[in-house]
């Protein structure tokens, strides 16, 4: 009964959709099968052939959706869910949301090399994520040199080498170095100084010598101290003397800038080498802020001659700076004069110049001042020692050498690595 009413009600709400008039028959019918989907009414779809009537019959509910579950797994960048697909039709959506995880790291350390810089590499292990952190500045390059220094014949190099294997050249020129006697830059007093051998100390009554009082030269006003090494050997006499050890740690413990000087009595040229390298074994721990001074007026070598006593000069000097000492010479207006080829000496070394303006034995006092006359003794030289006569307050019944410098020593020997100072690191000249 209640099929009926149904199939009733369908008929006459077709009729009413399909704007049936009522009077055709439908004996000609035909059918139409729709199948039921996912979400929509399956049915058997009747049109009459002579007045065009649809309707629908025989309804069936929809199928519904029939899912299959695929898991996408949670990832460090990711939420995780589950993608939910119908197979029957092309439905789907996402459903069980998961939260991402967290990255999983590990660390490795790269150190900075000369060039580059160090960090910290964070490796995730469950995704391709990749930090670095904790940056450190390259190290730069840790040199170190090898010096070949220049003669008069040849030019010198410093050849610097890192551990990275990268290194450059410096090249050192001669005339760089070594600008001859003549005070060219300068003609103004810039340093003030003494120099001391034993002579200027006292005899304590065991025979031992008394230490100088370097605090009160310092105090007086004097920048530098040149002393005596030693000298030529010979038997019973000569070699170190005895107090340069001990005035080399006392003045520099009160802030004396030092260069030395060796008296030779060697009458060979075997013997000049031999003095040149007995000189270079007593420096060798030692720093010299001024030049290392080859002191040629013994008065038995005078009858030698000019050319050999020039080439003595030229054995020594040379000697002293193809080991890294900025070597020198002093001597005295007669020598230069009478005993040496000035005009060679002049042009390759520089010359520290004793000449008096005064006979006189009255004291000079460290503030007294004296003018070099150029018309008598010509283009300034690189140290005047000018007076022999003085007396420093504080030190009583001793005279001292007085000298001014005019030739910036310090710089010129630091600059250029002399004297044992280390060889400096300047802007490459050429790749090695």
């Amino acid at each position: 009964m209640k099929k009926g009413l149904l199939i009733a009600s369908v008929l006459l709400i077709t009729l009413f959709i399909y704007g049936c008039d009522g009077e055709c028959a439908h004996e000609h019918l035909s059918q139409t099968l729709v199948a039921p989907t996912c979400d929509q009414l399956g049915y058997t779809l009747q049109t009459c052939a002579d007045c065009s009537l649809q309707f629908q019959t025989d309804v069936t509910p929809p199928l519904g959706h029939l899912f299959s579950d695929e898991v996408t797994e949670p990832t460090c960048a990711a939420a995780g869910y589950t993608t939910r697909t119908c197979s029957r039709c092309d439905f789907s959506y996402t459903d069980h949301p998961v939260s991402p995880l967290a990255h999983e790291l590990t660390e490795s350390l790269t150190l900075p090399t000369c060039t580059e810089e160090g960090y910290t590499t964070q490796v995730c292990a469950l995704c391709d994520f990749t930090l670095k952190t904790h940056l450190t500045s390259p190290t730069g390059h840790d040199y170190t040199s090898v010096t070949t220094y220049p003669t008069q014949q040849e030019n010198g190099k410093i050849v610097y080498t890192c551990h990275c294997e990268h290194s450059h050249i410096n090249y050192l020129f001669y005339s760089d170095v070594f600008r001859g006697a003549t005070v060219s830059e300068n003609q103004t007093v810039l340093a003030k100084g003494v120099d001391v051998s034993m002579w200027q100390h006292t005899v304590r009554g065991d025979g031992s010598y008394a230490p100088l009082n370097w605090a009160a030269i310092r105090t007086a006003g004097f920048d530098f101290a040149i002393l005596k090494a030693g000298s030529t050997p010979r038997e019973g006499a000569g070699g170190m003397d005895p107090v340069f050890e001990m005035n080399y740690r006392d003045a520099k413990a009160v802030g004396m800038e030092l260069g030395v000087y060796f008296y030779t009595y060697a009458d060979t040229e075997e013997e000049i080498r031999a003095d040149a390298e007995l000189l270079i074994s007593w420096l060798q721990d030692k720093q010299l802020e001024y030049p290392v001074y080859f002191d040629l007026e013994e008065p038995a070598l005078s009858t030698l001659g000019k050319d050999t006593l020039t080439e003595f000069c030229n054995i020594f000097i040379s000697t002293l700076q193809e080991n890294g000492f900025y070597g020198a010479l002093y001597s005295n207006n007669s020598w230069l004069t009478d005993y040496l080829h000035q005009d060679v000496l002049r042009n390759v070394y520089d010359i520290w110049y004793a000449r008096y303006p005064t006979v006189s034995e009255d004291p000079v006092i460290p503030s007294a001042v004296f003018q070099w006359n150029n018309e008598k003794y010509g283009a300034q030289l690189g140290i005047w020692q000018y007076t022999q006569y003085g007396t420093v307050e504080g030190i009583e019944g001793i005279f001292f050498d007085f000298n001014y410098a005019y030739r910036d020593y310090p710089a010129l020997i630091k600059k250029y690595g002399y004297n044992g100072y280390p060889a400096p690191c300047l802007e490459a000249s050429s790749d090695a």
